[in-house]
């Protein structure tokens, strides 16, 4: 449980539904500044099974596949190049050199 919501989680639900009931998260979400960073760090880090917070006043669920995100960290560290198609359905076009095992 956190005052702040971690950084970046609305790209793990309903981006769209977010901003027809607060539109002015808008900038925010696209500078990627909505949110705490050291939040994200800590989900990223505890990858808990439930995560509560309340500061921005709006109903928001969210679900974050830790596994997805740690295969997503290992490509990134043997890749040169992620570009993220889709962050909610974590889709992406992989653009490696020297990589051997992907899975």
């Amino acid at each position: 449980m956190s005052h702040d919501w971690p950084r970046g989680i609305y790209h793990f639900g309903d981006v769209d539904g977010l901003l027809r009931r607060k539109r002015f998260f808008a900038q925010e979400i696209e500078d990627g500044t909505l949110g705490s960073a050291p939040t994200e760090e800590l989900l990223y880090h505890l990858k808990p099974d439930y995560w509560f917070a309340a500061h921005l006043h709006v109903k928001f669920a969210a679900i974050v596949d830790h596994e997805v995100i740690t295969m997503f960290h290992k490509l990134a560290s043997e890749c040169c190049n992620i570009n993220v198609i889709n962050k909610q359905e974590l889709k992406a076009q992989i653009n490696c050199k020297n990589v051997t095992n992907v899975p």
